[in-house]
């Protein structure tokens, strides 16, 4: 099927045309539009509620060609099981020449030298504007994309660089709580995301202690500080210098903090607005698209951890065993018991995901991926336990998994070294058991006697189905076997079941018939 993506604002061409070379058809219009849709993608301005989210059928991506998320109901979307992704390095240049745009222009006074220079006048001298940025100590509220280029620059204009972040850690920079970067620094400038732990993380206080002359940044979100109080503080404080990319109110109209004149800088959200920043989003936004409908890679989701590639096969891996062991178990599982061997064993939770995909997708037609397994598992009551790895058995990087109800199915899995999933092991039986799990699979097991082979291939051929890969493979000890196989052309249950039947009537007991699709 092919792929629709609708885009719900201007983007520039790369955009479209990325998606469209790669077979992905796209529609433009307002959200209201969103109808079929697999993919959306968006700005700044259009807000994708909950109540859009949960209209959506089949809606599997949305993204957003620029930093933040705040305008998407993401709780909404993980729920549902839509990826929720934006291209966070797009513009972190952009913005992070922004601050020093701000900075440079309150060190030197330029926008009020520039309007006495083109009234005529002759100011020289006699504006603030006479500090350098060298020498200057540096706050900075959040060190990641953009932060990062901040301080990159920083360190070029010969600053010294403080800053706060919970998540980094920089050895090069001087890490201080944030009453201390208010205290400390000559230049604060937040760069955090929008979250409940940094909503009002600016206080009033925190304004009122900083240096003399001191310059406030906030190209963030306007969120960050306590609402009113930079403006209370401007007032308490006429050496407090500021400057704003982001407000309260982001449309036309009068601006309140306007009055502080030359001490204030406002520009209208234009920390991503460069030709380059919007370039970048644009293409990114689209390859993620690409890189996930074709090949089901997530990358830069905010309700998902980015995969490493090497990871993909096994993941593949991991749900293709659990919809066999589903479809063998003949019954809804109630728990996955799992090992991960090699260097597998420290992506378990990850690998569940994948497992209750491959559950879940067997039994139901949910809605469930990578996104909302978790969640539709407490649903459903499905628990999953990992196992720790037998020592000293030899099996390099592999899964054992075990789909449980009222019986057990066990499955083993590997990747070879052409990178394909490969099963070598169903319940007790392992000799020669090379099972690819693609396409069309038929899975017999019954009572080892001889004559199956003829049977099978009777009754296949009264259908119109030439067999393909026949192998067997005994337990011995049981005194049973597995035996898998293709045929040319769809088997269907009707044929299954003509299978058991004649296999039943020359007296061999059949455990299990089924067809599987992969």
């Amino acid at each position: 099927m092919q792929k629709r993506v609708l885009i719900a604002e201007p983007v520039e061409d790369i955009c479209i045309k990325t998606l469209t070379t790669n077979g992905i058809y796209v529609e433009q219009g307002p959200i209201t539009s969103l109808q079929g849709h697999h993919g959306l993608i968006v700005r700044s301005a259009t807000k994708v509620t909950k109540d859009i989210i949960e209209r959506t059928d089949g809606l599997e991506i949305i993204g957003r060609a620029g930093a933040g998320v705040d305008t998407i109901d993401v709780q909404a979307a993980t729920q549902k099981g839509i990826v929720v992704c934006n291209t966070p390095y797009a513009n972190s240049i952009s913005v992070a020449e922004l601050v020093f745009g701000f900075m440079l222009n309150h060190a030197r006074s330029m926008p009020a030298y520039d309007a006495a220079v083109k009234l005529g006048e002759w100011p020289k001298g006699k504006l603030p504007g006479k500090s350098e940025l060298a020498g200057k100590t540096l706050g900075i509220i959040g060190l990641g994309n953009i932060g990062k280029e901040v301080a990159k620059r920083a360190e070029a204009f010969g600053m010294q660089i403080i800053y706060v972040d919970p998540y980094v850690t920089m050895p090069n920079y001087q890490r201080l709580p944030v009453q201390e970067i208010f205290s400390t620094a000559d230049i604060v400038t937040v760069h955090v995301p929008a979250m409940k732990e940094t909503e009002g993380m600016v206080t009033l206080e925190h304004l009122l202690v900083m240096k003399d002359h001191a310059l406030f940044i906030n190209t963030a979100r306007p969120q960050v500080l306590v609402p009113g109080v930079l403006e209370q503080a401007l007032d308490k404080r006429p050496d407090l210098l500021a400057a704003l990319d982001v407000h309260d109110v982001e449309k036309a109209g009068p601006k309140p903090l306007g009055r502080f004149s030359d001490r204030i800088l406002l520009t209208p959200h234009i920390g991503a607005s460069t030709r380059e920043a919007q370039q970048r989003a644009a293409k990114q936004v689209a390859e993620q698209f690409v890189d996930y409908f074709q090949s089901g890679k997530i990358r830069h989701a905010v309700n998902f951890s980015s995969i490493p590639d090497e990871l993909y096969p096994f993941l593949d891996l991991a749900e293709k065993i659990t919809r066999l062991g589903t479809i063998l178990l003949e019954e809804c599982p109630t728990k996955i018991e799992y090992t991960c061997y090699g260097a597998l064993a420290s992506h378990g939770q990850l690998f569940e995901r994948a497992m209750v995909c491959g559950v879940l997708r067997s039994i139901s037609d949910a809605s469930v991926t990578y996104i909302n397994a978790p969640l539709l598992a407490r649903q459903t009551g499905l628990s999953l336990v990992q196992r720790d790895p037998m020592s000293g058995k030899a099996y390099g990087d592999s899964l054992t998994i075990d789909v449980v109800g009222t019986e057990r199915v066990s499955i083993r899995g590997h990747i070879n070294e052409e990178k394909d999933p490969r099963i070598v092991r169903i319940n007790d039986f392992c000799h020669k058991v090379d099972l690819v799990p693609a396409g069309q699979k038929v899975v017999l097991m019954y009572d080892d006697k001889k004559g199956v082979i003829g049977a099978v291939g009777d009754v296949c051929e009264k259908n119109g189905l030439n067999i393909d890969h026949f192998f067997v493979t005994p337990d011995k000890k049981a005194g049973t076997a597995l035996a898998i196989f293709e045929t040319e052309g769809k088997m269907n249950d009707i044929c299954i079941e003509e299978i058991r039947q004649t296999l039943q009537t020359k007296g061999i007991s059949v455990y299990r018939a089924k067809a599987i699709w992969f």
